[in-house]
């Protein structure tokens, strides 16, 4: 919420310091129609947070590719994509 908040307010939306988010969950069914318990929550938004860490993410980007490494999931995975790729030529 952080992050929408500070987008928003960078695109001259006016915004207040908080959000609400609604959580829908399943209660009952009845006659083939599902029922739901909702929850309202107020969440503090810290628009200073989300600007660092934009800041953070626009520094990763400028930087080199890390090394691939057989600990990351990601790297795991890319390789098997890139691997099961070749074999459909």
């Amino acid at each position: 919420m952080d992050i929408y908040n500070f987008l928003l307010r960078k695109n001259n939306y006016e915004t207040e310091d908080y959000s609400y988010l609604i959580f829908y969950h399943p209660d009952k069914v009845v006659d083939n129609v599902f029922l739901f318990h909702t929850t309202l929550v107020k969440v503090e938004v810290n628009i200073n947070h989300a600007e660092d860490l934009w800041k953070e993410a626009l520094s990763l980007l400028d930087k080199p590719m890390p090394d691939s490494s057989k600990e990351c999931e990601y790297c795991v995975y890319r390789e098997r994509k890139i691997n099961s790729s070749l074999l459909d030529f």
